[in-house]
């Protein structure tokens, strides 16, 4: 018999034994005072188990155990139970690219702590809050709560959480392309880790560390950092960290231009990240395996696996990863000779990048720089298309996506973003090429959960051409006849379709103010300078000078 019971036993029988009288509802109080204690023990367990199944990757299973807990707390109305609860499911989404429930989860958290005045379930869920809107590429929310989380940690003392909260600012300036302030967060992560004796959080201050090495050209050192990081992770079990070294390992691998090596790490990393249901590690090794076999002039195995990884980071709300996988399909088509659409593509990667931008206006203008440092390549490769195809309005209006941040240096009445942010425009071909691709990946998700009616079945064949294999359908779905029309629309109409009022915002504010002025707008690329020169009265002049070259590394003009 248990010790509690034991004694409840001995109660009753006092009450007995001496004549006492007891309440009427004395023994019901005891009763579920002890079944709120038990209920208490067994949501304890409850959100201990479900942390150590989110440290083996055991996502849905963590899922089950929080959820378990968190009901258990509110029947018991235990308020900093299920602040703890919520703060773990929070942990379970944002593990597993579930970043919209995770901020839901940790936004309930994040009241109720500052209710009952529990600091650290207030740090955990700031911190937790900017790993999701970092996942989300909303980068100045996710720098405001780290910011905040690491404040609190400090003052509690809490040492995991410091370094945590380091480590998300880390993962954030990353993202922006600020490298060298990316690597001082990490370096203090690492010293927190080893000094507290915390193998997982060492492990990922190193896989962090080899992925900022990278990015340096650092490759030696990157290798190295990331080896280390994985012999640690394999050692501990942890089967996501192993996922994320080996994607790591594959693009230092691609860095350095050994393809086959790196495509061996992302099939690693992917198998890991399947196997453990973990979608933005998914994203991130489909993604890498798309640009390797690109790189390979494997352009078909390239758009399959870059299709993936679109498709995906558009359900999980992924933006730099969509913005990539974008750019990578654009590059793939262009080698392609499928200029049409590439262009397409290219287009949607800038408009997602430029989405990013909208939301990072109110950092510092360097943090800006950064991350457009980071993304005009997409810009550039996008004005060379739209040049060869004498696009040239549409080829303006990436450039002065370019010159924003440049021009609003010096001219303060510069709209800027307040004309640019809706992106570039689209022609009506397309646009509908755009709707079609939608409703396609909304058939596709039917289908994999069974719910397609008979009609929707019958589109869908449409749309693939009656291909069954899912992995072969977005070909099928661009060699449709019904895209295939509109491709050769676009070939027929590609020239100056545009109205040139919807794409010069930047000539509008400067040139009105100083109508004697001029803008040139030169796009150096490997083979010719291009020159575009606007003035106020007069549509856009072009200019090509072809470039000569005389070394590996000079050119000259012609």
């Amino acid at each position: 018999m248990g010790t509690k019971t034991y004694f409840l036993v001995l109660g009753m029988m006092a009450f007995v034994l001496f004549g006492l009288v007891m309440p009427p509802d004395s023994l019901q109080m005891i009763v579920q005072a002890q079944t709120e204690k038990s209920s208490e023990t067994e949501a304890e367990k409850l959100l201990e188990l479900g942390n150590q199944q989110v440290d083996k990757s055991q996502y849905r299973e963590s899922l089950q155990s929080f959820q378990k807990a968190l009901e258990l707390y509110r029947a018991i109305k235990d308020r900093e139970g299920e602040a703890f609860a919520l703060s773990g499911l929070g942990r379970n989404y944002n593990s597993w690219g579930q970043y919209q429930k995770a901020i839901s989860s940790y936004q309930q958290a994040l009241g109720i702590s500052k209710e009952i005045s529990d600091r650290t379930v207030e740090a955990t869920s700031l911190n937790g809050l900017g790993e999701a809107y970092d996942n989300l590429g909303q980068y100045q929310k996710s720098i405001d709560f780290h910011q905040q989380s690491l404040i609190v940690f400090k003052q509690v003392g809490n040492r995991v959480g410091e370094a945590d909260a380091l480590n998300g600012l880390a993962d954030v300036h990353e993202s922006l392309g600020l490298y060298q302030k990316t690597l001082g967060f990490y370096e203090q992560s690492l010293v927190i880790r080893r000094q507290i004796g915390d193998r997982v959080g060492e492990a990922y201050s190193l896989n962090g560390l080899g992925y900022i090495y990278d990015s340096l050209e650092q490759y030696a050192k990157s290798i190295e950092l990331n080896e280390q990081s994985l012999v640690i992770r394999k050692r501990i079990g942890d089967l996501k960290g192993q996922g994320n070294s080996f994607y790591t390992l594959g693009s230092t691998y691609s860095s350095l231009e050994q393809y086959q090596k790196a495509i061996g790490f992302y099939e690693q990393s992917l198998e890991t990240f399947k196997k453990i249901g973990d979608l933005n590690g998914v994203v991130y090794a489909l993604n890498g395996l798309g640009y390797a076999y690109g790189s390979l002039e494997k352009h078909t195995e390239s758009i399959d696996f870059l299709q993936q990884s679109l498709a995906i980071s558009k359900q999980i709300g992924d933006r730099y990863s969509e913005g990539y996988s974008l750019e990578h399909l654009g590059f793939a088509f262009s080698n392609l000779k499928q200029t049409e659409l590439a262009i397409l593509f290219y287009k949607q990667a800038v408009n997602v990048h430029e989405s990013i931008r909208k939301d990072i206006r109110q950092l510092p203008k360097e943090v800006q720089k950064s991350y457009l440092a980071t993304v005009e390549g997409s810009y550039r490769q996008l004005a060379d298309l739209l040049l060869k195809q004498d696009r040239i309005f549409e080829a303006q209006q990436v450039l002065d996506l370019l010159k924003v941040q440049e021009l609003s240096d010096y001219l303060r009445t510069v709209r800027g973003n307040d004309e640019t942010e809706k992106g570039l425009s689209l022609q009506t071909p397309e646009q509908t090429i755009i709707a079609l691709a939608i409703e396609l990946n909304n058939l596709q998700q039917k289908d994999r959960d069974n719910k397609l009616s008979a009609s929707e079945r019958q589109r869908l064949s449409q749309l693939v051409q009656s291909e069954q294999n899912q992995k072969k359908q977005f070909n099928a779905f661009l060699n449709n006849s019904e895209v295939q029309k509109l491709i050769e629309e676009l070939r027929r109409t590609e020239k100056q379709t545009i109205d040139p009022a919807n794409l010069q915002a930047l000539r509008k504010d400067i040139l009105t103010q100083s109508p004697n002025a001029v803008m040139l707008y030169p796009l150096v690329l490997a083979d010719r300078l291009e020159l575009i020169l606007i003035t106020a009265k007069t549509p856009p002049i072009r200019r090509t000078i072809k470039l000569i070259p005389i070394h590996k590394s000079v050119t000259t003009l012609l």
